[in-house]
């Protein structure tokens, strides 16, 4: 059986759509406001998909960058006092950044598998 593969666009929706239910669930229970920049979809695109394994990668990746990670930016935002954070990818650091309206931010490393061969 042969299944058709998914445009960029349908993975692009894919992604926006669990990274933005991670940081809904995240942001009620830590009542920090967390917004998602555009380079975390960008950079699990190019990191994740692999037409030809669907979308099972992709889930990996997001799960892989929202499980600690996630958990310290938001305890780093509580400490700090901070009720507002975006939370982007910074590909050259390979880190998560969560950044606070007044610019501190913290970086948390994070490993892709794509980028690690390159």
């Amino acid at each position: 059986v042969i299944y058709p593969s998914l445009n960029k666009q349908a993975y692009k929706n894919i992604i926006r759509r669990t990274c933005e239910k991670y940081l809904k669930n995240a942001s009620e229970v830590a009542n920090i406001k967390l917004s998602l920049h555009d380079s975390v979809l960008d950079e699990i695109y190019d990191n994740s998909v692999y037409p030809t394994q669907g979308t099972r990668p992709v889930f990996s990746s997001i799960h892989m960058m929202f499980g600690a990670p996630l958990s310290s930016g938001i305890l780093w935002g509580i400490r700090s006092g901070y009720d507002e954070l975006m939370v982007s990818i910074i590909s050259n650091e390979s880190c998560i950044r969560f950044t606070a309206s007044n610019g501190d931010f913290l970086c948390e490393k994070i490993l892709f598998e794509i980028l690690r061969f390159q």
